[in-house]
């Protein structure tokens, strides 16, 4: 598992599948926070929770970075963990 001192890299391809893919303060959060502890999974009201956005925010940061290849997301019932 990466700790502090190792890097962590994300590859993303370009053009974006669409045009407003950074728009979100909410992506960087999301990102940071998955940076973090890359082998843990999140539901959206725990990462709206950690980032201090709101659930929607966060339900469209999470759909752009999954449209990207960057995050996995599953359904566990009825919530969608990342």
């Amino acid at each position: 598992m990466p700790n502090k001192k190792e890097s962590i890299s994300i590859e993303l391809r370009y053009p974006f599948p669409e045009d407003r893919v950074f728009r979100y303060q909410a992506m960087e959060d999301v990102l940071a926070v998955l940076v973090d502890q890359p082998y843990a999974t999140y539901s959206m009201s725990e990462l709206a929770s950690l980032t201090g956005a709101n659930q929607g925010t966060i339900s469209k940061a999470v759909k752009l970075l999954s449209e990207l290849d960057v995050v996995e997301t599953a359904q566990d019932g009825r919530t969608q963990q990342v």
